[in-house]
């Protein structure tokens, strides 16, 4: 099969044989779609399966019909139990790929709350002997700028747009202490060094603790970034922050009315706007004395959920959708017009529905799925989301038709596309 691309305006010079000639007035050559290769580079899905501690890697060029995609590698992490997986692409040109590459993989373990990086070997892949991967702990200092601690460090929340960098909240429990310290820890976490650039400090008084974060890898003007989400001592209604922390400590401050327990960054290609989204639980009252209440008690105590957008930058609200339904594993596609959730408890008995957001209009869509549903990842023209408790992942376009699905592994936990798959 013959390929080309022409520039816009360009001349037709000699470089182009009969062939391609031929191809182009045949139409072989047509404009690449959403998930197509970016600069040679592969759009890859990866999947965590959680009972037997491996990461599927699927090729995801071609997702049509009932093909999904095609497997790439298992990787075993045998020493590490992941719960999450967060593709990491080198800044650098040439390294071991096109930007856009994952070059490494974090993975968080969520029970142990530890962060590790594994890094693809000069032949391209992720494995080494037997198939096993060989991974490297995020180191962290103590606190921003100071020596690394001995304490044990746990991770609490990770966050990443397929760059170099990514954002991890955490805390330290040192063998004393019965329990952890609140998570009020916040980094900048270089993928490449497998250690934090920079850590901070953010909560302002007992009570706060960490509940989200995001980051931005220093695209658009604004240096590298982490954004956190804060809840109020004792989980009152209206005084939960969002912070953006930089390399000197927090910069900016915004007031959010509930819990925020979800961001996300995204460019909206509508207004051109760079936007931080928050997704906030709205309570009737206090949660707890010390504001220590856990995920699933808020969620159990939400009445209603916003979704916030603000402006990077300044932290400016700039609008808000109240939604009925409870939401879960949020995500805003490419292109920022739209974003996709699980809405509602996840029983793993019943289907799951996938809710569509028209972050524009404000309008939804609910599309029931073939069963239950773990995990989400949206491409430029696919939804990718993990059967809970079943061997795969399903297959959708973004109207929420089944597709197809791809065999990746037992029971999928988490699942992440690579900056290729993400344009």
């Amino acid at each position: 099969m013959i390929s080309c691309r022409l520039q816009p305006g360009g001349p037709l010079t000699a470089a182009y044989s009969l062939a391609a000639i031929l191809a182009l007035l045949l139409g072989a050559c047509s404009p690449p779609r959403a998930s197509d290769s970016v600069e040679g580079v592969p759009p890859r899905l990866y999947v965590v399966n959680g009972p037997d501690q491996t990461v599927a890697e699927v090729d995801v060029r071609d997702v049509s019909g009932a093909r999904g995609g095609r497997m790439v590698a298992t990787i075993h992490t045998p020493e590490v139990r992941a719960w999450q997986v967060l593709p990491s692409a080198s800044a650098e040109r040439g390294s071991r790929g096109a930007p856009g590459s994952s070059d490494r993989l974090l993975l968080w373990e969520g029970q142990a709350g530890l962060l590790h990086v594994l890094a693809r070997s000069a032949s391209g892949d992720m494995t080494g002997a037997g198939g096993s991967a060989a991974t490297r702990q995020v180191a962290f200092p103590a606190s921003g700028g100071g020596p690394s601690s001995t304490r044990s460090v746990r991770v609490s929340h990770l966050a990443g747009d397929g760059g170099p960098f990514a954002a991890a909240s955490y805390s330290y429990a040192g063998p004393e202490q019965q329990a952890d310290e609140p998570v009020c820890l916040v980094a900048l976490v270089d993928a490449a060094r497998a250690e934090a650039a920079w850590a901070h400090h953010v909560c302002r008084g007992a009570g706060e603790r960490v509940r989200a974060v995001a980051v931005n890898t220093g695209r658009g003007e604004l240096a590298p970034r982490v954004y956190a989400g804060l809840s109020a001592p004792g989980g009152a209604p209206g005084a939960g922050r969002v912070v953006a922390v930089e390399p000197r400590g927090v910069a900016v401050t915004a007031w959010t009315a509930g819990v925020p327990l979800q961001l996300l960054r995204s460019r909206s290609t509508h207004d051109g706007l760079e936007q931080v989204y928050v997704l906030e639980a709205m309570l009737q009252g206090a949660q707890s004395s010390d504001g220590s209440s856990d995920t699933e008690s808020v969620l159990a105590g939400a009445t209603e959920w916003r979704l916030t957008a603000y402006r990077e930058d300044t932290l400016e609200p700039q609008r808000s959708l109240v939604l009925k339904h409870q939401l879960q594993w949020l995500v805003v596609a490419p292109g920022g017009r739209d974003a996709y959730a699980l809405a509602g408890p996840s029983s793993g008995l019943v289907p799951s529905s996938l809710m569509r957001i028209d972050l524009v209009s404000g309008s939804t869509a609910l599309h029931t799925l073939p069963g239950p549903a773990r995990g989400l990842a949206v491409s430029g023209d696919r939804v990718f989301t993990g059967k809970d408790g079943g061997d795969g992942v399903w297959v959708l376009d973004r109207r929420g038709r089944a597709l197809g699905s791809i065999s990746t592994g037992a029971r999928p936990v988490h699942l992440a596309l690579n900056q290729a798959a993400l344009r």
